[in-house]
């Protein structure tokens, strides 16, 4: 389970870009070129005009009605460009609240502690970022900048992107926060200096799943919760009693009880 929050911003795919024309009878000229290491980089033959107007300099500057209204620069015929470096960068706009999360956070760990982007489409899996500036706030605005080094090849014709930027993850299982029950349940505990042994009824929280053609109570520690859902942790101390992913989980029924006959 991801926890953060989302932005809509700019990609730019490059440590530095540049851009070029190239005549048409000189372009496989110029491919050899980049393949006998006489140029080093990264080369795309998409140009959308951006590579002039957002630039690595230019983002610690931005806010967010000067980053709305950008627009590309011209591009003459033939045009091309050699990505130069490892680095990318994404520039969005999330509130001042989120802001200050996210500064926050990187006072308490750090400057170089990392968090993920994951992008709504175009690319299939999370990306590791560094936080790189907080704009000043505009009408409860303000522009975050993020940094990568990872997959800069899948990125090179990616330019407008929604993304989430996730600062935490649990792992657990997902359920219906209406699945959740609390049973009571009698324990037995032994005394470490005595070595006697007494019951007590304690109250433990779980889920019903059915088992077979009964409902069968299994102990869970929750994890987090959100408006209609609880990510969980099993706390069987069986197996039969261990919530596994695929169970079915009883959602809506009355007067449940572990051992009572479902259908």
């Amino acid at each position: 389970m991801a926890l953060g929050f989302s932005a809509v911003g700019f990609l730019l795919g490059c440590g530095f870009s540049l851009r070029f024309s190239v005549a048409a009878g000189f372009f496989s000229d110029f491919l050899s070129g980049l393949a006998s290491g006489f140029f080093s980089g990264l080369f795309s033959a998409v140009v959308d005009g951006y590579e002039s107007v957002l630039t690595p300099d230019s983002l610690s500057a931005l806010t967010p009605s000067a980053l709305n209204k950008l627009s590309p620069a011209e591009i003459p015929a033939n045009t091309g460009k050699l990505i130069l470096g490892d680095n990318w960068y994404y520039v969005g706009v999330v509130s001042a609240q989120e802001a200050q999360t996210l500064q926050t956070r990187q006072n308490r760990l750090g400057t170089g502690e990392s968090l993920s982007l994951r992008f709504t489409k175009n690319v299939d899996r999370d990306l590791s970022v560094t936080l790189l500036s907080v704009g000043a706030e505009e009408n409860g605005r303000c522009v975050v900048t993020f940094q990568g080094n990872t997959y800069l090849q899948e990125l090179t014709l990616l330019r407008r992107q929604s993304a989430e930027i996730i600062l935490d993850t649990t792992d657990g299982l997902r359920v219906p926060l209406a699945a959740l029950r609390v049973a009571t349940q009698t324990v037995t505990e032994k005394d470490p200096e005595t070595e006697e042994t007494a019951s007590k009824e304690v109250n433990v929280t779980g889920v019903y799943c059915v088992s077979g053609a009964k409902a069968r109570f299994k102990p869970v520690e929750v994890l987090l919760t959100g408006d209609d859902y609880a990510v969980v942790r099993s706390a069987g101390s069986t197996e039969k009693l261990r919530l596994r992913p695929g169970d079915e989980i009883i959602v809506a029924a009355r007067d449940l009880y572990d051992g009572k006959v479902v259908s």
